[in-house]
């Protein structure tokens, strides 16, 4: 049964023990017959022996290591206005592993705090000597109380600290309510049995995650047009209740003034920042230009969904707006109507206002259309402008077009004499089958394995290309090459010996048998079969072997393609090649090492893929990928690589007939939703469906969500309809429940 995967929300994870310095005291009796017996009259009869220990974590600095993920992405451009930006930690406990005061272990340390870029000039970052923070400060520059240094720390480390002025402070500063609503932990977990959904313990989830994580999330939304920073920083001892009437722990100025006129500023420690964009941005592509049709070529709504094809009400409308957008191909725009925008390049492009406020049966004006099929925002919208076809050069209509359908490219040739001309080449991955094809291996040399086309007088150097980087990168490989050839020579010895053996009929000469006895312990090194292994699926290759023409892959491409066996024989040929010099040589090849290298390499199955160049591969690294066949069966990844910054290769066993691309549940965001000029929340039932009846509306205050007040609000919408899914008392596991916000599933149908 296929597996399902669920997600706990978790209020927390505390560790056993807070970081810190301990101490452990054992004490031990001696006693005759339940009577202690004294060392001497005047000793106490129990003896004791007491250790101290310091219990480590992070404080001023955290290890890149820690951090899993951060959303919106570190210098991600797109719309993340409604967006309450948040932190994944790779270590679970780590949030609640110091205290925000003495007495309070529920709340954590830990807080992300969102900037603007003219906040960010307010701000005044500094890498300070721990020196500086043991001295503590109540000057008008930066309040900050006195620290004590724990072992291991050391006066002249340093720290970064950020001084952030008093009336900004008061705006993004959380409550310590609010602080432990702002931190959650998740557990993915994977289970065969679809019943065990219904009610998953916490601990259920432990024992099924192969690790939780923790998660911090702002109070504060981005704000739109320009840059933002987001810190994350300590809140270690910085809350006290002793100057409060009902023991809530509130924040300690100590002492600065906290009118919205001070001067004063506050310092914190902070341990990471980044940065993102949050923007209208729209890109004008011509892999989305080309899916523009009217409403009579509609067929269904799910193929509109899947392939992001862009229904315009009449034929008039379509050829207008087409011919304006090619215009401005390749254009990006970060603003709808300001100058400079979108809408004032559709209008100089010639597109009408009329034109533009024409809707369609739908009810949807022509200009909202454009301006959703070429917005920048969620995964599901970058995604959805990915043009999809098989990895081949675009039509030309031309008498090589039916060499272009097989996946050739014409690439210039430097012939042995000298001369030069344009051959045929096409790396591992074509758009066609090809299995009825054999090569004839192994080959003496690389120009074996040409073909030649007569009908245009050019020749097929594919195999033979093959089989050259084949040959190069095992012999840049030295711990591969000294194996394989070591073995050779071993295992030659041995067919050698054989021979000898057989062509002599003296009794003092010794016999050997090859089938059994010898040859049976000379299997080949794993050395040789993992990196020949690691070769069949390409790894290693360089990526114009793979795309040799940079129009095969354009910008916001997803190409699918099967894997040309043919191929990867050739490179695993041109690497096993090595000692290959002479015709004896490869007569060794051919009647006895080939066949003993395949025994143990095995045969190649069937594979294919896709490759996917787009900002969804940089933008969200994380995200899930499931292939079927046509039979809708599962297929088993092979080999899944991010290989640039914004290109992704997956190879799959079998035949691809579709891919399903979607976020992982456990890295999903908070998000409000937009209504007018305010935002709202849909509050989730106990089956997770939104109800959409009583949306819950958000105080916001300069972008900063009042998250008391959300849960405040929650708590009375659930005591007058017990069908939400909340607690009693409400935590934020319960909070994370309500505020996710979900990813649609995108999906790619081949092309046949």
């Amino acid at each position: 049964m296929a597996q399902s995967t669920y997600v706990g929300f978790l209020q927390n994870h505390k560790p056993s023990l807070t970081a810190g310095e301990y101490q452990i005291t054992v004490s031990q009796s001696i006693g005759d017959g339940g009577n202690k017996i004294p060392k001497t009259d005047s000793q106490d009869p129990t003896y004791y022996t007491t250790q101290y220990f310091t219990v480590a974590g992070e404080r001023f600095y955290l290890n890149p290591k820690d951090i899993a993920a951060q959303f919106p992405p570190p210098k991600g451009i797109g719309d993340f206005s409604n967006v309450l930006p948040h932190l994944r930690l790779s270590r679970s406990t780590l949030p609640w592993e110091r205290q925000i005061n003495s007495t309070d272990t529920d709340t954590p340390w830990l807080a992300l705090l969102v900037f603007s870029e003219e906040d960010k000039a307010r701000l005044e970052e500094r890498v300070v000597k721990l020196s500086d923070l043991e001295a503590g400060s109540t000057e008008a520059s930066h309040y900050f109380p006195a620290i004590t240094l724990e072992t291991g720390q050391q006066s002249t480390d340093k720290a970064n600290v950020v001084d952030i002025p008093i009336d900004l402070f008061n705006k993004v500063m959380p409550s310590a309510d609010e602080l432990a609503l702002l931190a959650h932990n998740r557990v993915a977990a994977e289970s065969t049995d679809s019943e065990d959904s219904a009610d998953i313990t916490d601990e259920t989830y432990y024992k099924f995650a192969e690790e939780p994580s923790a998660i911090l999330v702002a109070n504060r939304l981005p704000k739109a047009g320009v840059v933002n920073y987001v810190y994350l920083v300590s809140l270690e001892n910085r809350f006290n209740s002793s100057n409060t009437t009902d023991d809530t722990p509130k924040f300690d100025y100590q002492n600065a003034d906290q009118s919205d006129n001070s001067t004063d500023k506050i310092r914190l420690v902070y341990l990471s920042r980044w940065s993102f964009t949050s923007t209208e941005h729209y890109k004008i592509r011509l892999s989305v230009i080309n899916r523009i049709a009217t409403e009579e070529n509609q067929d269904s709504t799910s193929e509109s969904e899947t392939t992001g094809i862009i229904y315009f009400s009449d034929s008039e409308s379509a050829v207008n707006i087409k011919n304006a957008l090619l215009t401005l191909v390749d254009t990006d725009y970060y603003t709808t109507d300001d100058t400079g925008g979108l809408v004032p390049a559709l209008t100089n492009a010639g597109l009408s206002s009329e034109l533009l406020e024409k809707t369609g049966s739908d009810g949807v004006s022509n200009q909202s259309k454009i301006l959703a099929a070429f917005a920048y925002g969620d995964f599901a919208a970058v995604l959805k402008q990915v043009d999809h076809s098989t990895l081949r050069l675009p039509n030309k209509g031309t008498v090589t077009e039916n060499f272009l359908k097989m996946g050739l490219t014409a690439k210039q040739h430097l012939l042995r004499s000298g001369e030069k001309t344009a051959s045929w080449y096409r790396g591992p991955f074509i758009p066609t089958d090809n299995s009825d094809l054999e090569l004839s291996l192994p080959a003496l040399s690389a120009d074996q394995l040409r073909q030649y086309y007569e009908g245009l007088g050019m020749l097929d150097v594919s195999y033979s290309a093959a089989w050259e980087i084949g040959r190069l990168l095992a012999l840049q490989n030295k711990s591969f090459a000294i194996s394989l050839y070591q073995w050779k020579r071993t295992y030659l010895k041995q067919i050698q010996k054989h021979n000898q053996s057989t062509s002599h009929s003296s009794a003092h000469l010794p016999k050997t048998n090859i089938n059994h006895k010898n040859l049976a312990s000379l299997s080949v090194p794993t050395t040789v079969t993992n990196w020949l292994d690691d070769l069949r699926l390409l790894k290693g290759i360089p990526f114009n072997y793979l795309v040799p023409d940079e129009a095969m892959l354009p910008v916001e491409s997803i190409r699918f393609f099967n894997v040309d066996n043919n191929w990867l024989e050739a490179v695993t040929d041109g690497a096993f090649a090595i000692g290959r010099a002479s015709d004896s040589d490869y007569q060794n090849d051919k009647e006895y090492l080939y066949n003993a290298l395949y025994s143990d390499l095995g045969t190649l199955p069937t594979l294919s893929g896709f490759l996917l160049r787009s900002e969804a591969v940089s933008g969200w690294p994380d995200m899930q990928i499931e292939a079927f066949d046509k039979d809708n069966t599962s297929l088993e990844s092979k080999r899944v690589e991010q290989l640039s910054n914004n290109i992704m290769l997956c190879l799959f066993e079998g035949s691809l007939d579709r891919v399903e691309l979607y976020l992982k549940p456990e890295i999903l965001h908070y998000g409000l939703t937009p209504d007018n000029s305010n935002f709202v929340k849909y509050l989730r039932d106990n089956q997770w469906s939104e109800i959409t009846s009583e949306p819950v509306e958000c105080s916001i205050s300069e972008r900063t969500l009042n998250i008391a007040q959300l849960k405040s609000d929650i708590d009375t919408k659930y005591s007058n309809n017990n069908n939400i899914e909340w607690g009693e008392p409400a935590t934020s596991a319960e909070l994370a429940v309500q505020m996710l916000e979900g990813f649609e599933k995108v999906i790619f149908q081949g092309v046949a």
